[in-house]
């Protein structure tokens, strides 16, 4: 979920299909009423309280085609694109880049490049440190680099050792040329400096595992954490890289499987983690040490969190089936600190209790 300042203002891009009437009890069976897909712009500028703050309707939603996976919002700037380009992977194996000024002065869709290229869905994008490169993960475990200053053809790092379908990629946020790719079983480290296929790799062999995220830790290059969301071993697991055969930490925090998880990039000492156990964690990862928990308010699984890069105290919780919400630590992880105003809601009425 990108967050971006613009104009004292801080942004986040949002691409949801599902409308859902919140008004109706959350344990209501009554299946999602499909209304296309749709691209929003928000502004979460709002100072966070104990109480109920309400996000700004959005500034723009623009109806597309496609369905996207995961978007990504590179700082590029230039004078072609003054805000950067937002960018993200579909169901369909397309990838699409926006020029994120347009969208968000004009309510424009303006399409720098859109190619479909990737075998399966594009379940996974971000972007190098550099804001050089961007890169994609489809199906058979394919990846595919993007140069950001001329996207007329991406290429591959090379070929992978396992056709897995990649559930995410992320670029290590202080060495810009390596990047880690997640599949359910086991993970890649590649060095886009030496292509020809991952230079490492690493998985779990103990118990089994289903892993579904992946995060580095920040200014480290070698550091990162994995959480699994198999019932039976819902585990976070730290590895070092530097000694791949086993990792050197494992936490057991939820009692189901783990979903999602984000590392704070202000403070490395927390993290934050979801669980199907309906439970939002925020943990140290040296130690293990729970430093707060929220329940969930959504008969939802989560699919995505992310820490704010501009608001360290708030972070995102993105539902598979419900709208956004954001929380503020500041507040206590009040169970409606932030709540997000979802298209094609009656605006005149409250939010749900």
């Amino acid at each position: 979920l990108p967050i971006f300042e613009v104009q004292n203002a801080y942004l986040f891009i949002l691409g949801d299909y599902a409308k859902v009437n919140y008004h109706e009890d959350i344990t209501n069976s009554s299946p999602l009423e499909e209304t296309g897909s749709g691209l929003l712009a928000n502004d979460v500028s709002g100072t966070p309280t104990a109480g109920d703050i309400l996000l700004e309707p959005s500034r723009d939603r623009i109806q597309v085609v496609l369905r996207f996976n995961e978007l990504s919002w590179v700082p590029i700037i230039s004078s072609s694109h003054p805000l950067g380009v937002i960018f993200g992977g579909t169901e369909n194996g397309t990838v699409v880049f926006i020029d994120a000024h347009k969208f968000v002065n004009d309510g424009a869709l303006s399409v720098i490049s859109s190619r479909r290229d990737h075998h399966g869905h594009v379940l996974s994008v971000d972007y190098s440190v550099d804001n050089r490169w961007a890169i994609s993960a489809g199906g058979a475990a394919q990846l595919l680099l993007w140069d950001l200053t001329n996207l007329t053809t991406p290429f591959t790092p090379g070929n992978p050792n396992f056709a897995d379908q990649v559930k995410r990629v992320r670029w290590n946020r202080s060495v810009d040329n390596i990047v880690v790719s997640l599949s359910s079983h086991r993970g890649s480290l590649w060095d886009m400096r030496r292509p020809g296929g991952p230079i490492l790799e690493f998985a779990e062999f103990g118990s089994g595992c289903d892993w579904a995220d992946i995060c580095w830790k920040p200014g480290d290059s070698s550091t990162l954490i994995v959480g699994s969301q198999l019932a039976l071993t819902p585990g976070i697991q730290k590895w070092d890289l530097r000694y791949p055969t086993a990792p050197v930490n494992e936490f057991h925090l939820h009692d189901r499987g783990v979903t999602a998880m984000d590392w704070h990039r202000n403070d490395p000492r927390m993290v934050v983690s979801a669980g199907n156990d309906g439970f939002v964690r925020v943990f140290n990862p040296d130690t293990g040490e729970v430093h707060g928990c929220l329940q969930l308010q959504r008969n939802d699984k989560v699919r995505a969190l992310t820490w704010s890069e501009v608001r360290p105290d708030l972070f995102a919780i993105q539902y598979f089936q419900h709208p956004t919400e954001f929380r503020s630590i500041e507040a206590g992880c009040e169970p409606r600190a932030f709540y997000s105003k979802h298209a094609g809601e009656d605006e005149g009425k409250p939010p749900p209790n």
